[in-house]
């Protein structure tokens, strides 16, 4: 089972910590730094707002549908019930986000709506994939 902890508080630090001290013997550890770039996610928003405006959807509904299949779904509990929900793209990598890219790039392609490249919108950004 792959677990990804991003050290946000103590609390978490501890769940991660714990998550080590019972991950059996053979099991890969790595750490890494958060590298999503604020302009990449300026970016994915303006994709998603003009897909919005072509066919009317909501923009939270279309980016939930784009962020499923590539981040999935996480649980928490409160008061002793467990709740689903998205998982978030606050403290995800660049290499994520540029699929996320990717993914919000088809479905325009897919209804037929241009998207420029970023420069067309102010941003620059590094592209981990190319």
């Amino acid at each position: 089972m792959e677990q990804t902890f991003i050290i946000a508080n103590e609390q978490v630090r501890k769940n991660a910590m714990s998550a080590l001290m019972d991950a059996p013997i053979g099991s890969g550890v790595s750490f890494t730094k958060k590298k999503k770039t604020r302009q990449q996610e300026k970016y994915l928003h303006v994709i998603i707002n003009i897909i919005c405006k072509h066919n009317g959807a909501d923009p939270d509904d279309l980016k939930d549908d784009i962020k499923i299949p590539i981040l999935g779904f996480t649980e928490h509990t409160h008061n002793g019930n467990t709740y689903v929900r998205v998982k978030s793209s606050k403290h995800i990598s660049d290499d994520q986000y540029g699929k996320l890219i990717d993914a919000a790039l088809i479905v325009a392609d897919f209804l037929n709506i241009k998207i420029h490249p970023p420069s067309y919108y102010g941003y620059q950004f590094h592209d981990p994939r190319s």
